[in-house]
């Protein structure tokens, strides 16, 4: 006889493969990722290109970067350590951070 824990894991599972298996779902999701504000060095091909992005104001106009000055990083999903992670591990780690600040809000009860 199952246990009640494995009926909600079960369930659990049936629900997330129902959820991959609904394409248009899938793409409505992936739409909503701002995958050029969580990942632009992947997205732009040089790395000054991504700096010059990431540096643009909110009008849009791009200011100058002086020499050996950081990044000013657009979104709080960005952290100091972020130069130890590259290409898939970078953009999973910030799709975290973005989906804790951004997404997910917090209830006690819900």
């Amino acid at each position: 006889m199952a246990s009640d824990l494995h009926r909600r894991i079960e369930s659990s599972i049936r629900t997330a493969k129902q959820w991959e298996s609904d394409k248009s779902l899938l793409a409505e999701i992936r739409a909503s990722i701002p995958i050029r504000e969580l990942v632009p060095e992947l997205v732009c091909e040089t790395e000054a290109q991504w700096r010059l992005y990431l540096n643009k104001t909110a009008d849009g106009e791009a200011k100058e970067e002086a020499a050996g000055d950081s990044v000013n990083y657009r979104t709080s999903c960005f952290e100091k350590d972020d130069a130890y992670w590259e290409g898939d591990d970078l953009f999973l780690k910030r799709l975290t951070r973005y989906f804790k600040q951004e997404v997910m809000k917090w209830c006690n009860q819900p």
